[in-house]
């Protein structure tokens, strides 16, 4: 096959589709503004939830219900793990309060304590901790007018002096010899 053929073939074949496809244009009603203003609306998500909570959640579906507890702070609930005493007089109860990222039942130490208190006469109770608070600085607000506050500030009256200060300012270089000189200590002529 030829090069003017084999080049010719793109060309003969769009000619040929462009006519097909006219008719299925023509036929797209116009776009409804209302309905263009609906889709570009910004959908909304649910907040994720932290990772306590998220413990929490899996905690609830594979620890039996007598074990687990909500405590109520403020807004929030916390999900705690009460186990009571196997004796009929416990020496008291354990609060078990675990690191930073465990949850009330981690399998290396929490658990296993929470477990075993009752079983030495002590009640047990694991308390979620919440996440900690994000530490990263959120954006800063651009100064609404610097230019302002400079002239704010050289208009400004004058403060008023202490009745106690002193009418002269003295030299902080000379201050600090005078004090040096005073704790040198003095040598005695022999």
């Amino acid at each position: 096959m030829s090069y003017t053929f084999r080049a010719t073939f793109p060309a003969l074949f769009l000619s040929l589709i462009l006519p097909c496809a006219l008719p299925a244009l023509a036929a797209d009603p116009t776009p409804d503004p209302a309905k263009d203003a609906a889709a570009q609306a910004p959908v909304e998500r649910a907040p994720l939830l932290s990772r306590s909570q998220e413990d929490a959640i899996a905690l609830e579906r594979q620890l039996p219900r007598e074990d687990q507890q909500q405590l109520q702070a403020g807004d929030d609930s916390f999900l705690a793990l009460w186990k009571p005493a196997n004796t009929d007089a416990p020496e008291g109860a354990v609060i078990i309060v675990p690191g930073e990222a465990e949850s009330p039942d981690w399998p290396d130490a929490v658990g296993p304590l929470r477990r075993k208190f009752p079983d030495v006469g002590w009640s047990s109770l694991s308390i979620t901790m919440p996440d900690p608070l994000d530490n990263t600085p959120g954006a800063r607000e651009p100064d609404a007018a610097p230019a302002d506050a400079n002239t704010a500030k050289a208009t400004e009256a004058p403060k008023e002096k202490p009745k106690d200060a002193t009418e002269t300012a003295k030299d902080p270089a000379a201050e600090a010899e005078a004090l040096a000189g005073l704790k040198q200590p003095r040598l005695l002529p022999t």
